[in-house]
C-alpha cells in the first residue's frame, strides 16, 4: 500500500510538472504571438516562412528605392521647370534683340540679361540634393557636373544616368545627364548663348555686320527652338516614370500585405492561430489547476499522511 501510494505521488508530481511544462510553452507562444516557435513544430511552414521572409525583406528594398526614385525625380522635375523657363526667356531676349530699330546700347543691355540667364543656367545645371549630390551629373554625383574654364562652360560629368532597381524586373533611370538637359543635336545653350552674347556686345554699323549679328541670332534661336523641344521630351520622361512609380508603389504595397498574410500563417501568428493559441493556453492553465487541486486532495488523504 505504501508503495501503491508513492507511486501515485510521483505520478501526480510528474503530472504536475507537466501540466506546467505545457502551461509555460503555450505563454511562451502566445507571448510572442507564434504558434510555430521552432522549426522542428512545422519543418515545411518553417521553411515557407524563410522564403517568405526573404520576399518581404526584397519587396521592403523595392520600396525603398521607389521612395528615393520618387525623391530625385521630383527634385529634376523642378530644377528642368527653372531650367526651361530660363531657356525660354533667353529665346524671348534674342528674340527681342534682332530688332533692327536697337541700338549698339541696347543691344549690350540685352547681352547683359543674356550672360544673367546663362548663369543661371549654370547654377540650375550645378544643382545638389539634399544630400549635397549633384542630380545632372549621372554617376559621377560627387563633383560638379558643369565646370567654368576660362568664361566657358563645359560638361564634365558621367555619360550615363543613375538607374535604380524598382521592382522585381524594373530597372529606371532616376534622372538625366546634364549633357541630356542642355544640349541636343549639336546644339550646345551655353555655347550658343556665349556666341550671343558676344555678338550683341560687338557695336554693328555697316549692313555686313548687321547680317553677321542677325546670323548669330537665327543660331542662337534655332538653337533655343532646339532646347524647349527636348525640355519638353525629358519633362514627359519624368511624368511617365513618376506615374509607373504610383502604380509599381500601389502593386507593391499589395504585395507587402499578400506576403505578411503568408508568413504570419507560416509561423502561426494569424488571427485564427492566434485565436486557437489563447484557446490553448487557458486549456493548458486549466489543465494546472486540475493537477495542483488533485495533488492537494491528495495530500489530505490519510493514507497519504500516513506515510508522511
Amino acid at each position: 500500500m505504501r508503495v501503491s501510494t508513492s507511486m501515485m505521488y510521483q505520478q501526480h508530481s510528474s503530472n504536475i510538472t507537466q501540466s506546467n511544462s505545457n502551461y509555460n510553452d503555450r505563454a511562451t507562444r502566445l507571448a510572442s504571438q507564434r504558434s510555430h516557435l521552432l522549426p522542428s513544430d512545422d519543418p515545411f511552414a518553417a521553411s515557407q516562412a524563410v522564403k517568405t521572409q526573404h520576399e518581404l525583406a526584397r519587396n521592403e528594398q523595392y520600396a525603398s528605392a521607389r521612395d528615393n526614385a520618387i525623391g530625385a525625380l521630383g527634385l529634376e522635375d523642378n530644377a528642368l521647370s527653372d531650367i526651361f523657363d530660363a531657356i525660354q526667356t533667353a529665346k524671348t531676349k534674342i528674340v527681342q534683340a534682332g530688332d533692327g530699330a536697337l541700338s549698339n546700347e541696347d543691344r549690350a543691355s540685352l547681352a547683359l540679361e543674356l550672360e544673367s540667364l546663362r548663369e543661371r543656367l549654370y547654377s540650375l545645371g550645378n544643382t545638389r540634393d539634399s544630400a549635397g549630390n549633384y542630380i545632372f551629373a549621372g554617376t559621377k554625383t560627387d563633383a560638379p557636373p558643369f565646370v567654368k574654364n576660362n568664361g566657358v562652360i563645359t560638361y564634365q560629368g558621367s555619360d550615363a544616368a543613375i538607374s535604380q532597381k524598382v521592382g522585381e524586373s524594373r530597372d529606371m533611370a532616376v534622372g538625366h545627364i546634364g549633357s541630356e538637359v542642355f544640349s541636343s543635336g549639336g546644339h550646345d545653350i551655353f555655347a550658343s548663348l556665349d556666341n550671343a552674347i558676344t555678338a550683341l556686345r560687338t557695336p554693328v554699323n555697316t549692313d555686313d555686320e548687321r547680317e553677321a549679328l542677325r546670323q548669330v541670332l537665327d543660331g542662337a534661336n534655332i538653337t533655343m527652338k532646339a532646347m524647349i523641344n527636348q525640355g519638353g521630351r525629358i519633362q514627359s520622361e519624368v511624368g511617365t516614370n513618376l506615374r509607373e512609380l504610383d502604380m509599381l508603389e500601389s502593386s507593391g504595397a499589395k504585395q507587402q500585405i499578400d506576403l505578411t498574410d503568408k508568413f504570419q500563417k507560416y509561423v502561426g501568428s494569424d488571427s485564427d492561430s492566434l485565436v486557437t493559441m489563447i484557446g490553448q493556453s487557458k486549456m493548458a492553465e486549466v489543465a494546472v489547476q486540475i493537477s495542483m487541486s488533485t495533488f492537494q486532495t491528495m495530500q489530505s488523504l490519510s493514507l497519504f499522511n500516513l506515510i508522511r
